[in-house]
């Protein structure tokens, strides 16, 4: 019997373990749970920063300003999570710039930080060279000697979150506490959960591409979104875009000069901020008001922080989606999620163009041209 009980216990150990969750390894495979734990990290700080002049040095004083000198540590493996999965080709607001990464990095770099980027595959989209080159994330990662990271692709934990009924796969290199983590995403409205901002772009690190499945009950995907975010909790995140994709984001995108970064060391100081430039009420956006936990939050502007003008903010809020908008996408866009997951990933993406074109038809000209300035 003590032989067997040894036998048992060698086959059950702790691979990671926070006040957030634990991961053991069982028979080779990794089994993650959630634990029962406080989302807000009592810092309620948001910086606005422009970066219009020189986006990389800009970028480099936000960092700076914010405090992230604090945040890691000289040899820290850092995780820079971009939104490219969950944009389109030629619409440079709908997916992370990468002309805004090299302030981080660099900063990151100067700290003596090892820092890579990272992002997964999506239903309609898997993270390839092909796409990464469109989206100029292959000619940047090797301007700047950073390695890309495919989520799907490395070793994934099976994970239970609480008030999910079913497990989900999460890259185990996000797990690692030693990792820490950047989330870098640009703003937009989102026809389904109202804004994708800081929470959202976590949701998009899921491993397993069959994301239609969470968007098939009408509540399930904001507890996922919430799930995803409060485990895999980025230390910073940051919201940055030249131009902010308005309208019926994530795909369809009215651009409005923006040229602002916005850093917060808490994500949800950070959405409820973004929720208020988005003009979309924070109490709606259920996988925010799900990590409150209940509790009452406001964000803390910094003093310097710099003034988005009126009239930038008037022309988002006249384009932002109406919460009855949302309720009803929610209620007639899930048929499509319905539609074989793997004909999703291996066939949307060859129709990219034809969204792109969309766009440009509908959407982009309603906004600003690419070269103009913020308005400030």
């Amino acid at each position: 019997m003590k032989s067997m009980t040894r036998g048992m216990e060698m086959t059950r150990r702790i691979i990671h373990e926070t006040a957030a969750y634990k991961v053991m390894e069982m028979d080779g495979m990794l089994i993650g749970h959630e634990k029962m734990h406080d989302v807000f990290t009592g810092d309620n700080r948001v910086l606005v920063h422009d970066i219009e002049a020189n986006p990389g040095e800009e970028m480099q004083q936000g960092m700076d300003i914010i405090g992230a000198s604090s945040m890691f540590k000289p040899g820290d493996p850092v995780a820079i999570k971009v939104n490219i999965g969950g944009g389109i080709n030629g619409v440079l607001s709908s997916y992370t710039d990468p002309d805004l990464l090299s302030g981080i990095v660099n900063f990151l770099k100067d700290m003596g930080c090892k820092p890579f980027v990272c992002e997964a595959d999506m239903r309609g989209h898997g993270i390839t060279g092909t796409l990464l080159e469109k989206r100029g994330y292959l000619s940047w990662c090797k301007e700047h000697s950073i390695p890309f990271k495919n989520l799907s692709r490395g070793r994934t934990v099976r994970f239970h979150f609480l008030g999910i009924p079913r497990d989900i796969m999460l890259p185990e290199i996000l797990l690692d506490p030693s990792v820490k983590i950047v989330s870098v995403a640009p703003p937009k409205h989102h026809w389904e959960c109202g804004i994708t901002c800081a929470q959202k772009n976590m949701y998009g690190a899921i491993a397993n591409y069959k994301k239609s499945r969470f968007h098939r009950a009408f509540d399930l995907i904001d507890h996922v979104v919430a799930g995803a975010a409060r485990v895999m909790k980025p230390t910073l995140s940051i919201i940055a875009s030249k131009q902010l994709g308005a309208g019926l984001g994530p795909h369809f995108c009215i651009p409005i000069n923006f040229h602002k970064a916005i850093f917060a060391p808490d994500m949800l100081a950070c959405d409820l901020f973004c929720a208020d430039m988005l003009g979309y009420p924070s109490n709606l956006v259920q996988y925010l008001t799900i990590n409150l936990l209940g509790k009452p939050l406001k964000y803390k502007l910094m003093e310097g922080s710099s003034m988005i003008p009126q009239r930038t903010l008037d022309r988002i809020h006249a384009h932002a989606i109406p919460p009855s908008s949302v309720n009803l996408y929610k209620k007639t866009l899930f048929v499509q999620y319905f539609i074989p997951s793997w004909f999703q990933f291996h066939v949307y993406h060859h129709f990219e163009w034809f969204l792109t074109w969309l766009n440009h038809r509908f959407y982009q000209s309603r906004g600003d041209s690419s070269d103009a300035g913020s308005g400030n």
